[in-house]
């Protein structure tokens, strides 16, 4: 039985085959695939599992405890196992934008040992973060599952294809000379840190 598969349908019905997963990397940007992504590494299953958020909604490790009153996103995270997560939750601030979530958090990853993930995003956002991830993180054969937080009708609203090719050229770019041009993301969003 496969890791997600275990995971009780919480994958919208999709199978998928990550049995070899270390960590669970999520592109932050929407409050939603922090959610998801907690409640999937709460799991028995994935109760090993690293989770390394990328500039998320949430900012703090109480954020993800359901049993903390001073919560404000404590109902958000029911089902999440706080007490399992908290050794295995990784914040990290550092990225902008998708290429970011990558360029900033390959380092850890490898440092960690990890071989291959669980990419969680949402469906529009998957075709953007997959080309990225398959980049950077292959560049350093990091091999990855993507695994949308959302049921398959999101994708029918996916980013344009232009994104999609930027950040691809800025991912190469980044690969080639270690610059991912965060410095021009930070000028183009100075509200993003």
């Amino acid at each position: 039985m496969s890791l997600l598969a275990a995971a009780k349908g919480m994958l919208w019905g999709r199978a998928v085959c990550a049995s070899e997963a270390t960590a669970i990397l999520v592109c932050g940007g929407e409050p939603v695939r922090e959610e998801f992504a907690a409640r999937m590494a709460s799991t028995s299953a994935l109760s090993r599992v690293d989770l390394i958020v990328s500039s998320g909604m949430y900012r703090r490790l109480a954020d993800f405890d359901p049993e903390n009153s001073s919560n404000p996103y404590r109902m958000a995270m029911r089902g999440v196992d706080f007490p399992s997560l908290r050794q295995r939750l990784r914040l990290d601030r550092s990225a902008v934008d998708t290429v970011g979530n990558f360029t900033t958090t390959v380092g850890l990853l490898r440092e960690l040992g990890h071989t291959h993930i669980i990419l969680v995003t949402s469906a529009d956002h998957m075709r953007r973060a997959s080309t990225c991830a398959a980049i950077v993180l292959g560049g350093f054969c990091i091999s990855f599952t993507a695994v949308s937080c959302q049921p398959a009708e999101g994708a029918a609203h996916a980013e344009g294809w232009a994104r999609t090719a930027r950040d691809a050229f800025r991912c190469v770019f980044w690969v080639l000379t270690g610059c991912d041009g965060a410095s021009f993301a930070r000028w183009v969003h100075p509200h993003r840190h």
